[in-house]
């Protein structure tokens, strides 16, 4: 049950090792756009139990809206990072800068939990 919570911190966390650039930031801003699309335009959940479908529409909806919500956090991370130029600073100064995205991001996984 947890695993449909997870893409948003997961994503963040993989776009951490990744280079930064304003570019990167551009490209996580659209694969989130496009990720909300998809969603968006996918085909409703059909079967002979309608509670069971609306729950598993619910189910689908809250682990996209966790991917969105974790490539926009990467999306700030990125630009900030190349804005205040962390690549000549330390791993605190980076660390710094993360904490807040994946703390953000973990935030929207506690709201989805809790709603």
């Amino acid at each position: 049950m947890l695993a449909i919570f997870l893409p948003g911190p997961v994503i963040f966390l993989i776009s951490l090792v990744l280079p930064k650039s304003y570019k990167s930031a551009l490209i996580y801003a659209v694969l989130a756009a496009i990720v909300f699309i998809v969603h968006a335009f996918l085909p409703a959940v059909t079967g002979s139990d309608p509670a069971g479908n609306a729950m598993a529409s619910g189910f689908r909806a809250i682990m996209y809206f966790s991917a969105v919500a974790g490539l926009i956090f990467a999306a700030i991370n990125a630009a900030f990072y190349t804005k205040l130029g962390f690549d000549q600073k330390g791993w605190g100064a980076k660390l710094a800068l993360a904490v807040p995205c994946l703390i953000g991001s973990g935030f929207i996984l506690l709201l989805l939990l809790l709603a």
